[in-house]
């Protein structure tokens, strides 16, 4: 689950899956879905709660940006 917002000021913020984000949108993780192992190598890759993220590309794969790493 995400924190999805329009980067307005008063925007207001839904929890949205990831596969519901357009390119061009960002968001902040809430939580992680996934067995142990899958989280852990997640997290190892910058893709935790409260990390902020953009969708670069839809799809499969999906593209995000997370800080300065492309996953």
């Amino acid at each position: 689950m995400i924190d999805h917002s329009s980067g307005e000021r008063w925007a207001v913020i839904t929890a949205v899956k990831l596969q519901d984000l357009k390119a061009g949108d960002k968001a902040s993780v809430l939580t992680l879905c996934g067995s142990e192992c899958e989280i852990a190598r997640l997290a190892a890759m910058g893709l935790r709660g409260g990390a902020r993220l953009q969708l670069l590309q839809e799809g499969s794969p999906c593209i995000l940006q997370v800080d300065e790493t492309r996953l």
